[in-house]
């Protein structure tokens, strides 16, 4: 028997101020336009992201609740389609990382996450 496998390996960029690295990363997708997720709670870093995306910046989503309801991931959706989104950056623990592979399974975006838990 013969066969291939190929893993897509997840990067990890750890430690002081990698936060600052976040446009390097987001060059890396080549992406233009980014919806960003989160909770309410996120609103300071989801400032800080979005001076660092500028331009970029095409959208917010900050409705993530545990356990993703189908109707939270149903706008999620809907907020990434009406910000045109090319990628999503998810800040915040399991909610918001939840919500943003909901719009991924439904739009085959790349996710960047920025995990607080």
């Amino acid at each position: 028997m013969r066969f291939t496998y190929e893993a897509n390996l997840p990067r990890v960029v750890f430690g002081a101020g990698s936060f600052a690295s976040l446009p390097e990363e987001i060059d890396r997708l080549s992406a233009k336009r980014i919806l960003i997720v989160s909770t309410p709670g996120r609103s300071g870093v989801v400032e800080r992201a979005a001076e660092l995306l500028g331009d970029r910046l095409g959208g917010t989503f900050n409705e993530a609740v545990v356990h993703v309801p189908e109707e939270v991931a149903a706008r999620a959706i809907i907020a990434a389609a009406s910000a045109r989104a090319d990628a999503i950056l998810s800040i915040g623990g399991g909610s918001a990382i939840g919500v943003s592979k909901a719009i991924a399974m439904a739009t085959n975006l790349p996710i960047v996450a920025v995990p607080s838990t």
